[in-house]
């Protein structure tokens, strides 16, 4: 085994990973050890970190040219010797190299061929005895060859000699008239003197008559060429080939064995003659060659031209009669063969006559093939080249075909590839017999490349065909359409989907799939291609698609895996189901409203029959307690049996006292259940147009708006006084002004009360009611505010609202005549003005409160924003408990964080503008750790997301209000069961 050490290293620099993986499993086969580049960038990195041995360098990268990346290589001290082959399957790159006098040591031409390839690289690699032979012995190599020259000289110097070089014998002589080395290996045949003459002018200098010289030939090989070489003394006579190890035997003996050198032969007209007779001889044998090579080359250049015309018709999809025909003529012409004649398979495989060249005129005997066409079918049949004359055709019917084509020989054609034919080509010649193995040859040739680009061609057809009916199919339908690999990288799409994302198709085309969705739905698409691959096919729904600009589409997606002969593609179907959604939900809303609606009289009713049996029973109850102060005042003064009839009157309005108090709780109950029940805003809509308080509305919907926001911002009233009324319907206009100070409140972020303000004013100007409600938000584009009344258009999330609200308002507001307009200031804020003709009349809202009881005695802090509410709890919970109050969350947390409090519990309201339970909790967390776990939060439901993720904290008390005392009091006992 050889050891890593002792393995050459060979750097293997292409872009094609399949041509790289070729070379790598070649070289390493034969032990050498290899590194890879796929660019000139990595392969520059590579040959600075590593010890190089030789260097397979592709001509074309793709981030730079084959010439400067030797050029950067060759200028690395450690690279600057070592063999660089230049590889390209173009020839115009590696002759241009060639000429260009570069710095490779060998060309490579695609496809390698590996055996050669292997070859050249040992060369460069000779095996050498440790001691080598040449032990720095100086030699003048001899070439004008530029690659044998290098390859040479690198065997040479791996041996241990010292070499230097020159192109041709005169440069050589120069470099022997400044210094003589040990010995000089030259080229045969060369340009200007060859070798025959250089050691002929070395024999005649005195100074350099005994210096060994080794001439080397690949064509001065006759039995004359070796005598002339031993006339004239050369030491050694050498053939050509691509192992060194023969020259480096023969120079270490003439060097080591060094003799007196004869002169050459006196007669120095006689060596001339001789000389001159050899070169005349070789110069036949190179024209008798390069004639051979000549005609071959023809040969070649017809069977290249048909590639490239019939490639380039393929190419630029302009059909394949032109070149064929230009073709035939050409390679016809060239192979020496008189005449052709083209016969393809029509769809209904029948044999139709297509092109001739050099045959009859007459068409008509052409489509018959002189009366023969059966004859062409069975040859088709038989698939097989057919010679004429042949024993397998009549003799009468040959020479009748021969006859009249006036030629002598002829071949049938079959244009065949694999089982499918294409059709038949005739060829014939007025003087040569086909029969020959090169005309027969070409024939053969000509017509398997004839068959090949037919079939080509055909198949392009069907591609196309198949590739308009794709693309057609693609633009032109209503879903979006998506093609991706199975990793989910991008590789095709329709307009629709760069309608959907609103992005070009070089913006998407290329990325994952995954990068267009939204973070939250990640694992459900890597679930749904898995699941897709396994089954085939799949769908989905309710996937959601982020857009550039920060949007969100909702979307349902079909697939299906399409199997590709070396890999699998998966076709997305897509539709953006964005507004469906949202007009489903506005049905859903609608529906829901309308049942409200319906429902909402019976609502009033289950509200009104508590209320209106509370309302009898507290006037009940003060007629009872009249009663009763009466009847106290008879028992202080009543004797004997009368005291006692007295006393038990008294305990029996007692008791009603207390059942009609238990029947008030019992309906406050109800109510409150209705109350909770109801969870959203819904009023009744009778269509009805009445005369309206603009104040009495708009303070309503206030009211309403700023129970859910009022931490967002301050609130500025500047009602006018004696407004003329307006004629609308109480709902929808209550509508109108709620969405309005909904999204006034919305633009402003939560946590920032103090900073910001919505001001609602009204007036009357100009025979007009006037609204204006103004705010400190975020404001609006230009953009935004020209599309904020179109149905479904919304900047808010999914979840707060469809997009509807202002496109309702503004529909509301014109029906009644009136207008809405609005102004906005990015980053200042935006108001918005409505118009409403004056009217009449003015309804009033009343309002209705309830009570509770008592039990027990601990020591209670009461926190809430609202006084009223503390007196209630203070004087529901002062007979069982020591109570304090505190009016807002920030007198809350002074009383807890001063030294001497010791509440046991604490009751607090979750909601309140200047310090709401949540910061409380927390502050209390660092400064009073123990009273965390005695504090009772209490709500009327949370409106906000800060206090939604807070009372999911199920650690922690929640009391809903409005609550009873039991409710209060089994809390109060549940946190000190708790906490001791």
């Amino acid at each position: 085994m050889i050891e890593d050490q002792d393995k050459h290293t060979i750097l293997v620099i292409e872009d094609n990973p399949t041509s790289r993986k070729l070379l790598r499993v070649a070289l390493q086969c034969e032990h050498y050890r290899v590194l890879e580049a796929e660019d000139g960038k990595t392969a520059l990195e590579i040959a600075k970190k590593n010890k190089v041995d030789l260097i397979l360098q592709d001509i074309i990268l793709p981030d730079i040219d084959g010439l400067t990346l030797n050029k950067q290589l060759r200028a690395l001290p450690h690279i600057s010797e070592i063999p660089i082959f230049a590889v390209s399957g173009f020839l115009n790159s590696l002759e241009e190299m060639q000429s260009m006098n570069s710095d490779f040591t060998a060309f490579v031409t695609k496809p390698v061929n590996i055996a050669h390839l292997i070859s050249m690289i040992k060369t460069c690699f000779p095996e050498m005895p440790k001691d080598k032979i040449g032990a720095e012995r100086k030699i003048l190599l001899v070439d004008d060859n530029p690659i044998q020259r290098k390859l040479l000289k690198l065997q040479l110097i791996n041996a241990g000699f010292c070499v230097s070089i020159a192109e041709n014998g005169k440069e050589a002589l120069q470099q022997l008239a400044i210094s003589i080395p040990s010995a000089v290996v030259s080229d045969v045949l060369m340009p200007y003197m060859d070798g025959f003459e250089l050691c002929l002018a070395i024999r005649h200098n005195p100074e350099t008559a005994n210096l060994p010289v080794i001439l080397l030939t690949a064509h001065y090989l006759e039995n004359e060429d070796q005598e002339l070489g031993e006339k004239i003394q050369a030491s050694a006579y050498l053939t050509r080939n691509s192992n060194s190890n023969e020259l480096i035997s023969a120079l270490d003996r003439v060097i080591s064995n060094k003799q007196e050198i004869k002169e050459p032969i006196s007669d120095i007209t006689l060596l001339k003659e001789q000389h001159t007779l050899r070169l005349i001889r070789q110069l036949e044998r190179q024209v008798l060659a390069n004639s051979g090579l000549a005609q071959q080359c023809a040969l070649d250049s017809v069977q290249l031209s048909i590639f490239n015309s019939i490639a380039e018709a393929l190419f630029t999809n302009s059909g394949l009669d032109e070149p064929l025909q230009e073709v035939l003529g050409t390679s016809l012409d060239a192979a020496g063969l008189s005449q052709g004649c083209l016969y393809l398979m029509d769809e209904d495989k029948k044999l139709s006559f297509y092109y001739i060249i050099g045959c009859v005129e007459d068409k008509t005997e052409l489509e018959t093939f002189f009366g023969h066409l059966d004859l062409l079918h069975q040859i088709i049949e038989t698939k097989d080249i057919l010679l004429l004359p042949s024993k397998e055709i009549e003799q009468k019917v040959s020479n009748e075909i021969l006859s009249k084509n006036h030629i002598v020989s002829a071949l049938f054609i079959p244009l065949i590839v694999k089982t499918e034919c294409f059709g038949l080509l005739f060829v014939g010649s007025k003087t040569a017999n086909i029969a020959e193995a090169e005309p027969l040859f070409f024939a053969r040739s000509l017509g398997t490349q004839v068959a090949q680009s037919i079939a080509l061609a055909s198949a392009f057809k069907r591609l196309a065909i198949s590739e308009n009916r794709y693309h057609t199919l693609m633009d032109n339908a209503q879903c979006g359409m998506i093609v991706i690999k199975t990793d989910g990288e991008i590789v095709e799409i329709n307009k629709q989907i760069e309608t959907l994302l609103c992005l070009e198709s070089r913006e998407i085309i290329g990325k994952n799939i995954i990068s267009f969705v939204t973070e939250a739905d990640h694992d459900y698409v890597k679930v749904f291609l898995k699941k897709l691959m396994e089954n085939g096919k799949l769908d989905v729904n309710d996937l959601r698609v982020c857009r550039q600009d920060g949007s969100v589409r909702m979307t349902e997606f079909s697939g299906a895996v399409m199997h590709m002969t070396t890999k699998d593609l998966i076709v997305l179907m897509t539709n953006d189901m964005t507004e469906r959604n949202q007009l489903r939900s506005q049905a859903m809303m609608s529906d829901r409203l309308a049942t409200v609606g319906i429902l909402a009289s019976g609502v009033v009713h289950e509200i009104n029959n508590p209320i209106a049996w509370i309302l009898s029973n507290l006037m009940h109850l003060k007629t009872q307690l009249a009663e009763i102060k009466m009847q106290l005042g008879e028992l202080s003064i009543a004797q004997g049996t009368k005291r006692i009839a007295v006393g038990a009157q008294l305990n029996e309005e007692l008791f009603k006292f207390e059942t009609t108090i238990d029947e008030n709780i019992n309906g406050a109950e109800r109510v409150r259940d209705i109350v909770c029940d109801l969870k959203g805003f819904a009023r009744t809509a009778d269509n009805k147009d009445t005369e309206i308080d603009i104040n009495d509305i708009v303070n309503s919907a206030l009211n309403m708006a700023y129970h859910a926001f009022k931490h967002r911002a301050k609130i500025i009233k500047e009602y006018g006084k004696h407004l003329p009324k307006i004629v609308g319907n109480n709902g929808k206009l209550h509508q109108v002004f709620l969405n309005l100070l909904i999204n006034a409140f919305q633009s402003i972020p939560e946590g920032q009360r103090e900073k910001n303000i919505i001001q609602v004013t009204t007036m009357f100007e100009t025979e007009q009611i006037k609204v204006v409600i103004s705010d400190t938000g975020c404001g609006m584009s230009s953009d935004t505010m020209s599309r904020i009344f179109d149905p479904f258009f919304t900047t808010k999330y999914a979840d707060n609202g469809t997009g509807l609200g202002l496109s309702i308002c503004h529909e509301i507001i014109y029906n009644l005549n009136g207008t809405i307009t609005v102004e906005s200031v990015q980053n200042k804020g935006t108001t918005f003005l409505v118009t409403l003709p004056i009217s009449r009349k003015v309804p009033e809202i009343k309002k209705e409160t309830s009570v509770a009881k008592a039990m027990e005695k601990r020591k209670l802090l009461i926190i809430d924003d609202e006084p009223y509410l503390l007196k209630s709890i203070e004087r529901l919970l002062g007979h069982y408990h020591h109570v304090t109050t505190a009016l807002g969350g920030k007198a809350g947390l002074e009383m807890l964080t001063q030294k001497d409090s010791h509440f046991e519990v604490v009751l607090c309201d979750l909601s309140m503008p200047d310090l709401d339970g949540v910061d409380l909790y927390y502050s209390l967390c660092k400064e009073n750790p123990p009273m965390k776990s005695r504090i009772i939060f209490m709500t009327g439901g949370a409106y906000i997301k800060k206090l939604e993720e807070f009372v999911k904290n199920e650690e922690l008390i929640f009391i809903e209000k409005p609550f009873n005392l039991n409710e209060l009091l089994a809390a109060i006992e549940q946190v000190c069961v708790r906490v001791c």
